[in-house]
């Protein structure tokens, strides 16, 4: 496992430094990049953290001890992806001028996902159930 960890880590570094080379080639962009850093981290501290926190907390308490783990990594996966594409699904990003940015059924393709994350936890769950009456 060490092995892949040091090419995952790697990995990580050159897409780092990558991303630095790029930067240094537009300073005029320091900023706007500092700004969206410091907004992701409080978007996660004052606003997903949180609210994963109480859905996860109303779920616990709903859910079967062996539907608990499988349904709430499945909701944090789907959270986080709604964060990444938050803007695209409310329309920003695109600009008058260039109509091609956004040319894509974005709300259909969330719905789409939305869907997919439900049957596959539900498929997790029953077979999770399935195997612990099997064993019982």
């Amino acid at each position: 496992m060490s092995a892949l960890r040091a090419v995952l880590g790697a990995a990580g570094v050159a897409a780092v430094a990558w991303g630095a080379l790029l930067l240094l080639d537009r300073p005029d962009a320091l900023g706007s990049v500092l700004v969206w850093a410091a907004g992701g981290v409080l978007v996660h501290d004052l606003v997903v953290a949180p609210v994963s926190i109480v859905v996860g907390a109303l779920l616990a308490r709903v859910l079967p001890a062996g539907a608990r783990a499988p349904v709430l990594l499945l909701v944090a996966g789907w959270a986080l992806v709604g964060v990444a594409v938050g803007n695209v699904l409310s329309g920003q990003g695109g600009k008058p001028d260039n109509p091609s940015l956004l040319t894509g059924s974005y709300v259909a393709a969330w719905s789409v996902l939305t869907l997919v994350v439900a049957v596959v936890a539900l498929v997790v769950v029953l077979r999770t159930r399935q195997r612990r009456t099997r064993h019982t």
